[in-house]
């Protein structure tokens, strides 16, 4: 019996993964189309280069990031380690 749960806890984990994905295609799908209007900022990226990616989400919106801006995500952005910490994806629309 305990198997059978665990079977079907994972089935449904499998699923919503699918269904995730799906999104995640549909997503790339529409920002091809609507480019000018939508861009997609991916979780790696702004936990990767913060400082970068925010300047590209800025630009692509054409407003200029301020150096505050810059200094906060320096700031905000690092651990006692200096590892990059960010905690949600993001996908702007314009």
């Amino acid at each position: 019996m305990m198997y059978g749960s665990w079977r079907h806890g994972q089935a449904a984990k499998i699923e919503k993964l699918g269904r995730e994905c799906k999104n995640f295609e549909n997503n790339f799908k529409i920002q091809k189309d609507f480019s000018r209007m939508m861009e997609i900022v991916r979780y790696e990226d702004m936990a990767n280069d913060p400082e970068n990616t925010t300047k590209l989400i800025y630009n692509f919106l054409n407003l200029e990031m301020s150096p505050e801006i810059s200094s906060f995500l320096q700031n905000s952005t690092q651990n006692e380690n200096s590892t990059r910490v960010v905690q949600k994806p993001l996908i702007f629309v314009q």
